[in-house]
């Protein structure tokens, strides 16, 4: 019977297996299971499982019903369609795509959490903690991971019930290879960002009112912020008071 092909799971079990003590190894099949679960074996962090660029083109499907992180990330949309760099994965297969899901729905929740500084932070900070965001998560279950382990032979079951460990086989498993997280250099992002400019769509809910209006984050347009109700008056009085702002910044210059 061929074995399976090998998860990058087992190279961590069998790394945290060969590091302890062959006396303090799990003895029956059912604390096995719980030491797996508990010593992050069944959960490991993948770095460059998903790119910076599908991070992004995910992130901003997630965000839709959120605007307000919705146009902190779109500055960065047009580095989701350009041309993947060497070394980063392919996209195409419904895995790379649930991993960006995954990483996106991951991200937005953490996003929303650190929203206002994330919005006055500089677009080198921005694309540092988008790469840190990128990353999958190489999941299975504990007795998976068990069966996994008994096909490539470095544990059995005695008759008695216990546990037997092949020191051999644990100690040639090649040990797992990861990638070094990404760096914001080579993620694109710098390449194809483009500033957020006063281009937000206006959404009418009354006569004469809208819902909310969204600027640029420079420090000359400080004065138009979001506001949750603005009469059409309202808003154009501070998209001018933006643009007389902005206007004195290129006379000084």
């Amino acid at each position: 019977m061929p074995r399976p092909e090998a998860t990058p799971n087992i190279g961590f079990a069998a790394a945290r297996l060969r590091s302890i003590a062959p006396t303090q190894r799990p003895k029956t099949h059912d604390k096995l299971l719980f030491w797996l679960r508990h010593h992050g074996c069944c959960k490991v962090k993948m770095p460059q499982l998903v790119s910076p660029q599908s991070l992004v083109q995910a992130l901003l499907q997630v965000l839709e019903i959120r605007p307000d992180l919705h146009q902190l990330v779109v500055p960065y949309a047009a580095a989701a369609k350009s041309p993947l760099i060497c070394g980063q994965p392919k996209e195409d297969s419904e895995s790379a795509k649930e991993q960006a899901t995954h990483a996106a729905c991951r991200a937005a929740c953490r996003l929303a959490g650190v929203a206002s500084w994330f919005r006055s932070q500089t677009s080198r900070v921005q694309i540092i903690w988008l790469c840190s965001q990128a990353y999958g998560v190489a999941s299975i279950k504990a007795e998976a991971l068990v069966d996994e382990l008994v096909a490539y032979d470095m544990i059995s079951m005695s008759k008695s019930g216990g546990l037997l460990y092949s020191e051999p086989q644990l100690q040639s498993f090649p040990a797992p290879k990861l990638a070094r997280p990404w760096e914001p250099s080579s993620s694109r992002l710098y390449r194809y960002r483009k500033p957020a400019e006063v281009h937000h769509v206006v959404q009418h809910h009354s006569a004469g009112h809208v819902r909310g209006c969204l600027g640029p984050t420079s420090k000359a347009a400080a004065a138009f912020k979001f506001v949750s109700v603005m009469s059409q008056h309202g808003v154009f009085s501070h998209f001018m008071h933006w643009l007389m702002a902005r206007s004195m910044q290129h006379v000084r210059r």
